[in-house]
């Protein structure tokens, strides 16, 4: 009986783990956010990067200090890149690359994340991550 009653603790025990360990939500930009210096060998990545404390926003400015008529590669790879970390289809960074300053800001949503864009010539492209459980 001291038997049978251990293992119906211990089962008891490893399904409330379980269920404590599964109700704990993941956060895709904070995951995605943390990955993605595996893929960037860029020396100043952190300048076009900014985030909320909790993640519920990541920002990626590709001229973070606004010189004209500056366009710097990388900074749009890391936006496809993170695009790419967050399982976002393939025409959202299309979309972005064919925005004119005219168009103003444009928004997309998928599922619990928002995605916000706006390009100037003068401030380059400005993309702006939301996630809301």
């Amino acid at each position: 009986m001291k038997k049978f009653n251990f293992i119906f603790v211990l089962i008891i025990l490893v399904l409330c783990l379980s269920v404590f360990i599964g109700c704990k939500d993941s956060n895709p930009l904070e995951d995605a956010f943390y990955e993605l210096p595996e893929y960037a060998d860029y020396v100043d990545i952190a300048s076009c990067l900014t985030k909320g404390d909790d993640f519920s926003y990541v920002s990626i400015d590709t001229n973070p200090y606004d010189r004209e008529d500056y366009t710097n590669v990388d900074y749009f790879e890391i936006v496809e890149k993170y695009n790419e970390l967050l399982g976002l289809p393939d025409y959202l960074y299309e979309d972005m690359l064919h925005t004119s300053a005219i168009d103003g800001a444009q928004t997309e949503s998928f599922d619990n994340i928002t995605v916000r864009w706006k390009y100037h010539p003068d401030n380059g492209l400005e993309v702006t991550y939301k996630y809301s459980k």
